[in-house]
């Protein structure tokens, strides 16, 4: 009895004396490394670069029947004009620089605004088909006129051809002026039929 009482005693100090077994840990290990994102791996959005063409340009202008005409103008496109098929100008034309030179002929002046659709047909080569707006005067230089209209509206269709040759487009179109002279409220000198030559020197802005 006393040998029974005596284990019971000491049973619990035994256990404590017992070391527990190690915990036995399972590794997985995998060939395949960890991706990890950072700002230097990370693709960077490039900043993207338009181009737009400005283009001074020496104009010549032959009005059928009539009068030359010279002056200058600009061209203006960009990549977001429909990839630098859209074509913006302004210009100006006067027969003082032309018929009117030196001569008594009608002093005529053109102030312009317009737009050109260019279509490529080869490699240097591109239709155009445009639609120009503005205001036309005249000069009599004589009050026995003062009676007769001397301003007038422009708004004009255009058509023809730009060739680059170079450093320098070469673009000859024919105009139609829709408001033409007649005399009453028109100026007579104002007449339908146009030739114009337009020398431009393009040069690239980046933006």
């Amino acid at each position: 009895m006393r040998n029974l009482l005596l284990s019971i005693v000491l049973l619990p100090a035994v256990l404590l004396a017992v070391e527990p077994a190690d915990t036995v840990t399972t590794e997985i290990r995998t060939t395949r490394p960890t991706a990890v994102v950072t700002q230097l791996n990370l693709p960077k959005r490039g900043r993207s670069v338009h181009k737009a063409i400005l283009a001074p340009a020496l104009l010549v202008r032959k009005t059928q029947a009539l009068y030359w005409e010279s002056g200058v103008g600009v061209d203006y496109t960009h990549d977001r004009l429909f990839g630098r098929r859209l074509h913006l100008n302004a210009g100006y034309l006067t027969s003082r620089l032309g018929s009117a030179l030196g001569t008594n002929a009608l002093k005529q002046d053109y102030f312009l605004l317009g737009a050109d659709w260019h279509t490529p047909v080869a490699d240097r080569l591109k239709w155009l088909a445009g639609i120009h707006t503005g205001f036309f005067s005249v000069d009599y230089e004589d009050e026995v006129f003062a009676n007769l209209p001397a301003s007038s509206a422009l708004l004009s269709i255009e058509t023809g051809l730009n060739y680059t040759a170079g450093p320098v487009d070469l673009q000859l179109v024919a105009g139609y002026n829709l408001i033409a002279g007649n005399g009453a409220d028109v100026p007579g000198s104002l007449f339908p039929v146009y030739y114009q030559l337009m020398v431009k020197l393009p040069f690239e802005l980046r933006k």
